[in-house]
């Protein structure tokens, strides 16, 4: 069985509530409760607080998100997604091709030093190089207002267009992972 924890951290100064719950992404898009547990104090690091919520029990396949106070966090999924959350090829692929340069304003791929023509400047922690890191993801084309979409390659202090971006590059990882399993249940 696979552990499945989650580390929340808190300040010394905060009262934690003594639950967390985990929700279950139904076929039609609501949520459903599916696990609540109490959170276990792990320790304490410097001015912060440590406690873990362990859903380890949980082995339904599906997509999830935690919930804790106001709080959720991204769907994530357990197991294999069912067939209806995956979609289909064309939407799978459609993600991607945007993702690697078929959008409008140019054909440059947000993902760097992939594609024939990628970004090459970022805004990272190495933004004053004017340089990037290989496999980063950017958000992109920037839509500046009234309605003109922007995309420049010259200047890394354009964080909305060229900020390395975490969660982008979760998500990134994400649909990739899911176009390969469509793929390999094509074959």
């Amino acid at each position: 069985m696979q552990r499945k924890v989650v580390v929340i951290e808190f300040d010394k100064n905060d009262h934690p509530l003594p639950v967390a719950r985990l929700l279950k992404v139904n076929n039609d898009g609501k949520l459903v409760e599916t696990f609540k547990d109490k959170l276990k104090k792990r320790g304490a690091y410097l001015r912060y607080n440590y406690y873990t919520f362990d859903f380890s029990s949980v082995r339904e396949n599906g997509l999830y998100e935690i919930e804790y106070d106001s709080i959720r966090t991204k769907p994530f999924r357990i197991g294999c997604l069912p067939r209806c959350m995956v979609s289909d090829v064309r939407c799978l692929s459609s993600g991607l091709e945007y993702i690697y340069g078929r959008h409008p304003g140019s054909n440059i791929s947000f993902v760097f030093d992939f594609g024939t023509v990628s970004k090459k400047i970022a805004y990272g922690n190495n933004r004053a190089d004017f340089t990037f890191i290989a496999g980063g993801v950017v958000p992109g084309t920037l839509v500046v207002k009234p309605d003109f979409p922007e995309n420049k390659e010259d200047w890394p202090f354009l964080w909305g267009e060229n900020e390395y971006v975490v969660s982008l590059g979760a998500s990134y990882i994400y649909l990739v992972n899911a176009a390969n399993e469509l793929v390999k249940e094509m074959k």
